[in-house]
């Protein structure tokens, strides 16, 4: 008899063995108790393991939303500081341009109301500036109120980046939309180096024998010498014991034999008289090689415009006197060099020379180019002058010094 069979006590019992039935009760009732445990145990692991499941299937996302909570935040601080920082340089630009405007008038005046308005600069304006009042002075000082704002404009809207163009190779300064860098970049006009970084070469000044180009291995400007009008290789140490070939440099060449003077009244003699008169509004001194604008740049290696932080104080830096000489060179080369190529005695100016006069000497104010690269521009501009006024003995080397770069 199957003693599992729910009728098998009733069976028992009523053929009289009523103890082997109430055993058979007993063990039936005990059979059904563990079955129901191991059912209970079987759902619960059932449960445990679906839901590990969905705990382990749901652990990607949310890491990946506690990383996009992450970058939510982040992008939140940066856009309180950015709207800080514009904030800032919003009042700094009012501030600037209500200095442009009001320094305007008082030229305008003739000076009347200077003092007044010097009281109320901030210091890092009123070190610009002299205490007494100086029209040429104040006239520059609406110039770099002009460009400052400029820059801020620049700053405000756009990362400005350097890069090297794989096209042609040339330095160029690119824009990039700072809230929409999708966008993509802007090549900035007139920013395009006019040396190539790696292979290009632009001629030293006259009767130096020396080639300027911009050193492969630093980026920087360099003057180098030349044989044979090829520039110098590098020389190598020879190893221990040997015996290398001496390099010679060719000695620079003399100053140009003097040219017969043209007649009055030819494209030859108005191009020279075009030259000498802008060698001569410069200071140019033949024995040196040195004149105003190259001194300017010179000194305005430190100046408090290269470095654009937000705030006064942070935007003029701690030097100002390289600002001052920064205000200075525009003047120069409006009036004394683009005046006179745009009148009579430019007219016999190459269309070549033209464009490169009116590109290259509108960045020698620049702070943000480095003073290097100004001082190459302007001895090539030099060099064209020289062109024009008949040949120039040969000038000393322009660059500054490192410790007029790093002061």
């Amino acid at each position: 008899m199957d003693i599992s069979s729910p009728e098998a006590a009733n069976v028992l019992a009523r053929g009289g063995n009523l103890a082997e039935a109430l055993q058979v009760q007993q063990a039936q009732r005990q059979a059904a108790t563990l079955q129901a445990q191991e059912a209970a145990q079987r759902a619960t692991a059932e449960y445990h393991r679906g839901v590990l499941g969905i705990a382990q299937a749901k652990l990607p996302f949310e890491q990946e939303k506690l990383r996009l909570e992450g970058v939510k935040e982040e992008r939140l601080g940066e856009s309180a500081q950015a709207t800080r920082e514009k904030t800032q340089l919003e009042k700094d630009a009012e501030l600037f341009k209500s200095a442009e405007n009001t320094a305007a008038k008082i030229v305008m005046a003739g000076g009347k109301g200077y003092e007044s308005f010097y009281k109320k600069l901030p210091p890092q304006l009123q070190s610009i500036l002299d205490p007494n009042y100086n029209e040429e002075a104040l006239t520059n000082f609406t110039t770099q109120m002009s460009t400052i704002q400029d820059q801020i404009k620049r700053r405000d809207e756009f990362d400005l980046k350097e890069r090297i163009n794989p096209a042609t190779g040339l330095k160029e300064t690119i824009a990039i939309p700072k809230f929409k860098p999708g966008k993509g970049a802007t090549v900035v006009p007139g920013s395009a180096g006019t040396v190539q970084e790696k292979f290009g070469f632009m001629p030293g000044p006259e009767g130096t024998g020396t080639a300027i180009r911009t050193n492969p291995y630093t980026g920087t400007v360099e003057s180098v010498p030349l044989t044979s009008g090829i520039p110098a290789p590098r020389v190598q140490a020879p190893p221990e014991g040997k015996l290398t070939p001496r390099v010679d440099m060719t000695a620079p060449p003399s100053a140009p034999a003097n040219v017969a003077e043209p007649l009055p009244g030819t494209p030859e003699f108005t191009n020279r008289r075009f030259g000498r008169e802008a060698l001569e509004a410069i200071g140019f001194d033949p024995k040196t090689g040195e004149d105003r604008v190259s001194k300017l740049i010179k000194k305005s290696t430190s100046g408090g415009l290269e470095s654009l932080g937000a705030g006064v104080s942070g935007f003029f830096g701690r030097a100002t006197e390289g600002a001052k000489k920064i205000g200075q060179i525009k003047p120069i080369i409006n009036n004394l060099i683009l005046d006179k190529m745009n009148g009579k005695l430019g007219a016999g100016i190459s269309n070549e020379d033209r464009e490169f006069f009116k590109s290259t000497l509108g960045n020698l104010d620049d702070p943000s180019i480095p003073a290097e690269v100004r001082l190459a521009s302007w001895a090539e501009a030099k060099r064209r002058l020289a062109k024009y006024a008949g040949g120039m003995p040969s000038p000393a080397d322009n660059r500054p010094s490192l410790n007029e770069i790093f002061k």
